[in-house]
């Protein structure tokens, strides 16, 4: 019987070259292979024998027979499609292949395949299949009928799908899994054991196995989110902390453009109130997209900046710093303080004259992501500690950003709404101001929800905007994920269409530099429309970009496209937002219709609160969900409220058992990330 923690060499058949590849995944133990959890489900249904009655656009899984004539075409050096032709029920059709030129040779005459992907039809009525898979049909280990999980392998790595769900299978054949949760959580809660969750999640045998898995799962992440918030509450010590004087703070306000709003003004006094006590601030600055969060947060700066202290201000990505620092870096300067900024790509002798004027005191806020705290960065005498988006730091790493001063005061800010019960028990070791009006002159974002059939008048609405010398989002759920409108393919296709324009794309998997290059791009007007993921979500801010256009809507939440929505109308520009949905069903339009009918974030959170609240637990249908923690609490509001009491009483109990949990969770360092499940 094997155990989790011994190396993965020990399953049969993973040799030392194999167990190589699997650690470039993270993978080195049988428990990492475990928990090496699915992207995603996909409910294929059962294997047609025809393509008859399946529209253009839509999935289709079908058997057909392998026939002779396939050729491969070399559209660009590193671009080639390969046609195959495969016969079923209802004629034949053409597979084509993009990028595996490997194709042409890999297919038997005559042998029946299983394939999976989207029908098209093109002049002539012509059906051709863009196969997300294929299969023989006597060797099927992926193209399986009902649920099957899919996984995220990076490309550089050897391991295949097959290769990895063969693996996973031996492991839970084979391996003895010791069940982490007290007893008591697993009745209160209503859990499966971890074996049968671990088995459910990775080869479900129905919707209802799934959702018993993934509870279980998302359960777990749950349980070390709050431990370990509620331990940070429990020791912050909010003392001998500095007094601020923040009579200076008018000077500020005097040189911004606009007056700051009646919501803004009653956050900014909060914040400064308590920055004039002399015990640590530690409080959270809420608003919707386009509130004017940074204003209030840099006014409260400046007040602390003007005492002779200094001010981190971290962001969750290099692009948002750099936006922040050039934003505010002139009207510092004007106001005599210094400003510094700190990123990957920086030369080491620029770094060390940064590193030298922050330690000596004549840097006075440096903006950067968690850069700023890193182990080489001393300042002179910190006292206020901004970061951007909250929800994208965990607690311990919260926790360490502020043993860089004596007791600095916190603030973190966040755009994500969310409805007040729910941030009571989210942010209960913070207190809360919002944030809960925008600026005058703001235009509200009309927003249209369309299907496929729309596509050709979205391209030539598109066109009409871009040819005004404004800018275009499209946004996609995927970056290569043949199942889904893709960046990839996107791109392609639009860099075609809309050449003229200058067209580029940025995912996650691109080096910081590349995104800082696009983001230039796209700010100068080099490019005119940015093919993204949800990456842009945040923070993003170009004026003269006025469509945000969100294809494969139905795979994002309503607060993630509230979140991509606020990247458009930051001017007096009209602005606009197309949600266009690939896979079309009542329940995706019953749900997504609340975002034609408002622009108000709070009122999308509560909604969004309200619909799923008691559903799903990380269904298959979740796919395009934001892997932040906070979007995992909204999802599956019933169980995060009940998780959080099982916290409550985990942490007042005085059984060993309970105690060595507590412990356990604790080592960890748990940030607020969990694993998208579904």
């Amino acid at each position: 019987m094997l155990y989790e923690y011994q190396s993965l060499d020990n399953i049969k058949g993973i040799g030392e070259k194999i167990a190589a590849s699997f650690a470039e995944m993270g993978i080195n133990t049988i428990g990492d292979l475990l928990e090496y959890y699915p992207s995603r489900h996909i409910d294929r249904g059962p294997i047609k024998n025809t393509l008859e009655g399946v529209a253009p656009g839509e999935k289709a899984f079908v058997r057909g027979k392998a026939l002779s004539g396939g050729r491969t075409n070399y559209i660009s050096r590193n671009f080639t499609k390969t046609v195959l032709m495969f016969e079923c029920e209802s004629g034949r059709f053409a597979a084509v292949f993009y990028n595996q030129p490997y194709r042409k040779n890999s297919h038997i005459v005559g042998e029946e395949y299983v394939l999976y992907g989207t029908v098209e039809i093109s002049k002539g009525g012509a059906v051709s299949l863009n196969p997300a898979q294929c299969e023989r049909a006597d060797r099927i280990v992926n193209l399986t009928e009902g649920l099957s999980a899919t996984y995220r392998i990076p490309k550089s790595c050897k391991i295949t799908i097959s290769r990895l769900k063969n693996t996973i299978k031996s492991a839970l054949s084979s391996t003895s899994i010791e069940e982490k949760l007290p007893l008591w959580i697993s009745e209160e809660l209503e859990l499966p054991s971890r074996g049968e969750a671990l088995a459910g999640i990775h080869f479900p045998q129905s919707h209802e196995d799934l959702s018993s898995s993934a509870r279980y799962i998302l359960s777990n992440r749950f349980i070390e989110f709050l431990v370990s918030l509620m331990h940070h509450r429990n020791t912050i010590l909010r003392n001998n902390a500095v007094k601020i004087d923040i009579d200076c703070v008018d000077r500020f306000l005097q040189c911004l453009p606009y007056s700051l709003t009646e919501p803004q003004k009653r956050s900014l006094g909060e914040i400064l109130s308590d920055m004039t006590k002399g015990i640590q601030m530690n409080r959270l600055l809420q608003g919707d997209v386009g509130s004017g969060k940074t204003a209030v947060a840099m006014a409260s700066a400046y007040a602390v900046l003007s005492n002779g202290y200094q001010v981190a201000f971290t962001a969750p990505t290099e692009i948002l710093a750099r936006q922040h620092y050039e934003n505010y870096e002139p009207m510092l300067k004007k106001l005599g303080i210094n400003a510094g900024l700190i990123y990957s790509a920086m030369g080491k002798k620029q770094r060390s004259e940064v590193l030298k004027q922050l330690k000596s005191g004549e840097i006075g806020i440096l903006f950067g992501t968690h850069a700023v705290f890193s182990k080489d960065v001393v300042y002179n005498d910190l006292a206020l500690i901004i970061i951007d988006e909250q929800h994208r730091y965990g607690v311990s790493q919260r926790a360490t950003f502020e043993n860089k001063g004596q007791f600095p005061h916190v603030l973190v800010m966040s755009a994500t709404p969310i409805p007040r019960t729910l941030a009571l028990c989210y942010y209960k070791d913070l207190d809360v101001s919002v944030i809960d009006a925008l600026p005058e002159g703001r235009k509200k974002v009309p927003t249209y929800l369309v299907d496929d059939k729309m596509e050709k008048r979205l391209l030539a609405f598109a066109k009409k905007i871009l040819s005004t010398g404004q800018k275009v989002y499209v946004v996609c759920p995927a970056v290569d994920d043949e199942d889904m409108i893709n960046v990839e393919e996107t791109y392609i296709r639009f860099s075609k269409l809309f050449a003229e324009f200058g067209v580029g794309y940025i995912t996650g998997q691109m080096n910081k530099d590349e995104k800082i290059k696009v983001m230039s791009a796209f700010s100068s007007g080099k490019i005119n429309m940015l093919i993204a993921t949800s990456l842009i979500e945040v923070g993003i801010d170009v004026h003269d970009a006025t469509l945000m256009w969100v294809k494969g809507c139905e795979r994002f939440g309503l607060s993630q496209l509230h979140q991509l929505r606020g990247r458009v109308g930051r001017s007096s520009l009209q602005s606009w937002c197309v949600l266009q949905m690939s896979e079309y069903s009542e329940n995706y339009e019953k749900r997504l219709q609340i975002m034609t009918k408002t622009n108000d974030g709070f009122e999308i959170a509560s909604e969004d609160l309200r619909q799923r609240g008691s559903g799903d637990v990380l269904g298959y249908e979740q796919s395009g969900h934001s892997s932040e923690m906070i979007n995992a609490a909204m999802d599956n509001a019933e169980l995060f409220f009940k998780v959080n009491e099982v916290c409550e009483k985990l942490l007042s109990s005085d059984k060993e058992k309970d105690i060595s949990f507590v412990r356990e969770i604790m080592k960890k360092a748990v940030t607020d990330k969990y694993v998208v499940l579904n």
